[in-house]
């Protein structure tokens, strides 16, 4: 563990791909889990081999842990390559996903259309944003509906309007609230650190 630790903190490219050979041979989901923490923390993830998204790609894929499937797309979400949006696409698009889970990895393909412009079509992020407001509005759980409005945060200022529309209908108390805030960092946010809200 102390390896992952260390391999987490360096630049090194070479280091990272070391921690990526770890994931790939590791069937303990506890470890498993604390290599993916350590991923999301590595200076070198801009810089990710294809291997290193195969092998996330494969464990989202194929993990039964949900837990490690939300994990792995956060970390892919962080890596600005053509081979980390297909499969963040695909599981955004597979018909066998979660609710959460397809929020989650279209929050993480706006992420990265944010972190490299190009590399996820402007039309397939218009449908990302079609079906998280989609889900905002129809989804029976208030906790996927809070979901769905955070990750449409990845693109705040296009969705001043929909937050004012959802304000108007919305009847559960926390996510009125979060609304509120998510309109605040419209308005007076900027002036204001506490109303600031995570990327």
């Amino acid at each position: 563990m102390d390896l992952a630790l260390q391999l987490a903190e360096t630049e090194d490219v070479a280091a990272l791909n070391q921690l990526a050979n770890l994931l790939a041979a590791e069937g303990d989901p506890a470890k498993l889990a604390i290599y993916l923490e350590a991923m999301a923390h590595s200076p070198a993830l801009a810089s990710a081999s294809p291997d290193l998204v195969g092998n996330l790609a494969f464990l989202m894929k194929n993990t039964d842990k949900d837990e490690l499937r939300l994990a792995a797309a956060n970390v892919l979400g962080m890596i600005p390559r053509i081979e980390s949006a297909e499969a963040l696409a695909s599981a955004f698009e597979d018909s066998n996903s979660l609710p959460d889970e397809k929020i989650n990895a279209a929050e993480n393909l706006l992420h990265l259309a944010a972190l490299s412009p190009g590399l996820v079509s402007d039309s397939r992020a218009q449908a990302v944003v079609t079906q998280l407001q989609y889900e905002a509005q129809a989804a029976d759980d208030p906790n996927l509906r809070s979901q769905a409005l955070m990750a449409l945060g990845e693109r705040r200022e296009m969705n001043t309007a929909f937050y004012r529309q959802m304000q108007e209908s919305e009847t559960d108390p926390n996510v009125r609230r979060l609304l509120d805030k998510l309109l605040g960092v419209q308005t007076a946010g900027a002036a204001d650190p506490a109303t600031q809200l995570p990327l």
